[in-house]
């Protein structure tokens, strides 16, 4: 920071762990996976994140795990994804950049009752059958809560990055706008999503950023 810049933090790992929360509630398998690019901080948020969601309102739901080991290799997100798909998850959430194409081709690929999670701008036209929500960050949103804070107060703080998470709006878990595939996610699904954003709003539930924090995370959701 410094002087007129400012600099935003994301809680992805907010926005993660609903999306966990969703695979944890949609699986068939009790299987389901999380493909991010490589390992570092941001990519460990969406990974505890979304782990600490599925375990949350599924315990015994098996999470794999795997990292790309890149943005751009779509292929690679395929082989990850596909290896996945074949030991029994039936949704893969994933935050790895370009290899996402490579997620969904291989949800595709693996046919009928397997989904995927998407990221970025929502990425729903990617392929519209298998993506059932994507972790999105609305960078309109952060502009918005900066304008805000300043019109509040008057201040323009540039000494830490202003933190933006479900509560700011500067992530949140966006369902597929695909009719047919909305109609798969249960009404008692969506208000179980509804009810765990509030609570992470409210503070109730602090949702883990790393490998540390998840495990103390002991969170179980009962309706």
């Amino acid at each position: 920071g410094g002087g007129n810049i400012m600099s935003v933090a994301y809680r992805e790992n907010e926005a993660a762990f609903l999306g966990g929360a969703l695979a944890g509630l949609m699986t068939k398998t009790d299987n389901v996976g999380a493909v991010m690019a490589v390992g570092e901080t941001l990519q460990y948020r969406y990974q505890f994140g979304f782990t600490a969601g599925v375990k949350a309102v599924n315990p015994d739901c098996e999470v794999q795990s795997a990292f790309t080991n890149s943005y751009t290799d779509v292929g690679q997100g395929s082989e990850v994804a596909k290896i996945m798909y074949n030991k029994g998850a039936d949704i893969i959430g994933t935050y790895s950049g370009a290899c996402n194409l490579g997620v969904f081709n291989a949800a595709k690929d693996a046919g009928e009752g397997t989904y995927c999670l998407g990221a970025a701008n929502g990425q729903f036209d990617k392929m519209p059958d298998k993506i059932l929500a994507s972790v999105v960050k609305p960078a309109d949103q952060a502009i918005l809560s900066i304008l805000k804070e300043y019109q509040e107060t008057g201040v323009f703080d540039t000494s830490e990055p202003m933190s933006l998470g479900l509560k700011e709006g500067g992530v949140k878990l966006l369902f597929t706008n695909n009719e047919e595939l909305l109609k798969l996610i249960p009404e008692d699904v969506m208000n179980t999503i509804d009810d765990l954003a509030a609570k992470v709003e409210s503070g109730e539930i602090k949702v883990p950023s790393d490998e540390e924090e998840f495990n103390t995370f002991t969170y179980r959701y009962a309706k």
